[in-house]
C-alpha cells in the first residue's frame, strides 16, 4: 500500500487572491516579569513582559483562548496591578487610563443634528432606464 502525501489545504474564499492562502496559527505566549531570555530562540513561542501585556497579545484577532504560560513573579505582579480592594495601588497610577472620545453617547441625536444634516448631501433618486 502506498501512503498518500499530506497536502496543505487552502482557505476557501477570496483570501487566496489577497495573499492569505493558509491560516497562521499562533503558539504559546510566555508572560514574565523581569526576563525570559531562554525562550527567545524557540520558534513559535512569543514572550511578553507583564508591564506591556495587552489584549491583542492575549487574544489575537479577538479569538479568546490562547495558551499562556505565566511565571510565578508575573502572576504575583498581576495580583498587585488589578487587585480590587487596593484602589490606590502605585502600579495602577502609573498606567494611563482611557478617556472617552465622545461626550454625547446618543448617536441618533448626533446624526439628526442640524450641523451634521447641513453637511450631508441629499439622497439622490435612481434613474430607471
Amino acid at each position: 500500500k502506498k501512503k498518500k502525501k499530506k497536502k496543505k489545504t487552502l482557505k476557501a474564499g477570496k483570501g487566496k487572491l489577497r495573499n492569505r492562502r493558509r491560516k497562521k496559527y499562533l503558539g504559546p505566549l510566555i508572560i514574565f516579569e523581569k526576563n525570559a531570555r531562554a525562550f527567545r530562540n524557540i520558534s513559535g513561542i512569543e514572550t511578553c513582559c507583564i508591564d506591556f501585556l495587552n489584549l491583542q497579545k492575549l487574544a489575537p484577532g479577538g479569538h479568546v483562548g490562547r495558551f499562556c504560560i505565566w511565571t510565578y513573579r508575573s502572576f504575583l505582579k498581576l495580583d498587585q496591578i488589578f487587585y480590587r480592594c487596593n484602589l490606590n495601588s502605585p502600579l495602577k497610577i502609573q498606567r494611563k487610563k482611557g478617556s472617552n472620545i465622545m461626550t454625547n453617547f446618543d448617536l441618533k441625536d448626533i446624526i439628526n443634528s442640524n450641523e451634521i444634516q447641513s453637511k450631508i448631501n441629499p439622497p439622490t433618486k435612481k434613474k430607471k432606464f
